[in-house]
């Protein structure tokens, strides 16, 4: 029995028509991949001799590179680092490094106190010190956060051990009476001046970078600052050296004396430090009235003589001026020091601490 004839031979022809094209596809694909491959062999082994040309040419400059962009890094930071651990102690966010502890704000973040690395050189490997600086800047980033949140509120108590400033005394009203009540008791929340364990030069090369530094960002910028004097001069010839500034506050003492720093508010910068330098001289002479002690009675005795002729005493001023008139008085070499306080700082916050003469 013959078989039987297919029911739809015009789809089987088709499909057979349709897998034969299709066999074809891939073969043509196959070929045409094979081909690209041999081509690209053929380049890459052109192309290889000038890759390792290239790569023997920019892999040592790249390193040296980044090397150099690694160790700009690292200072950046130690500066960073340093600047805000000194704001931080300004504004009573962190104590004070104690002195017997041999290592001060200015030399953190510049090895000072720290091992050597395990360097050639004593140079920490630049990818533990990129680790670390990074692990340092985002704590930096908290406590700058926390520094200038609490520094808004002027909330935090202020630190010991600073040196002792005696404010003036009330001199009584003519005609006799009480002398005004002198105002409440207020705790400044920032510092302005050398912290404990800064040596004066380091003290002065700070103060000047932060100057510097406050002028070329904003030079029309409002700051609040004291004015260290390189030497001793009578009222007269601090109001001559700072007439064209505005001066709130005045230091003086009496070299060779008992050693206290006085300071006055002042207003009008001549009757208003005549004033304090008379009114301490009474004190004085106060002092030497009552004491028993003849050494200390004769010290007291000078001192009142001295601030009585207005002596050679003032050594230091407040001065609210913008940033770029700092840079042109710190150029007088009459001059020791300008420490500023942060922008927008207001005066009743501030503690300021000035640097004499004769202080090494």
């Amino acid at each position: 029995m013959s078989p039987s004839p297919p029911r739809f031979p015009g789809r089987a022809a088709a499909r057979e028509v349709v897998g034969a094209a299709r066999q074809a596809s891939i073969r043509a694909a196959v070929e045409v991949a094979t081909a690209g491959g041999a081509r690209l062999a053929r380049a890459a082994d052109h192309a290889g001799p000038r890759l390792d040309q290239l790569d023997d040419t920019l892999l040592p400059a790249t390193g040296e590179a980044l090397e150099v962009v690694a160790a700009g890094a690292a200072a950046t930071s130690r500066a960073v680092t340093t600047r805000l651990l000194r704001l931080a102690v300004r504004v009573r966010l962190l104590s004070p490094p104690s002195p017997a502890d041999g290592t001060s704000y200015a030399t953190l973040g510049t090895g000072g106190g720290v091992a050597a690395g395990s360097g050639p050189t004593g140079v920490t490997p630049v990818g533990r010190a990129v680790l670390e600086r990074g692990a340092r800047i985002a704590v930096l980033g908290l406590v700058a956060m926390i520094v200038l949140s609490t520094a808004a509120a002027l909330l935090l108590p202020g630190v010991s051990g600073q040196p002792v400033v005696e404010p003036v005394t009330s001199v009584p009203p003519p005609g006799g009476g009480r002398p005004a009540a002198p105002p409440p008791a207020f705790t400044p929340s920032v510092t302005i001046g050398p912290l404990p364990g800064d040596s004066t030069a380091a003290y002065i090369g700070i103060a000047d970078r932060e100057l510097t530094e406050q002028a070329q960002a904003a030079p029309e910028a409002e700051l609040l600052a004291v004015v260290d004097l390189s030497g001793f001069r009578s009222p007269q010839a601090l109001h001559a050296l700072l007439s064209d500034y505005r001066v709130t506050q005045v230091f003086f003492t009496v070299p060779g004396g008992s050693g206290a720093v006085y300071h006055a508010a002042v207003r009008d910068p001549v009757a208003d430090v005549l004033a304090a330098f008379d009114a301490q001289a009474a004190g004085a002479a106060g002092r030497a009235a009552t004491t028993a002690d003849e050494a200390t009675r004769k010290r007291d005795q000078s001192e009142a003589a001295a601030l009585r002729a207005h002596c050679d005493c003032a050594f230091a001023a407040v001065i609210r001026t913008p940033a770029v008139r700092l840079i042109e008085l710190r150029a007088n070499p009459a001059v020791r020091v300008i420490d500023t306080a942060p922008p927008g700082t207001v005066e009743s916050t501030v503690r300021f601490i000035p640097v004499a003469p004769d202080q090494q």
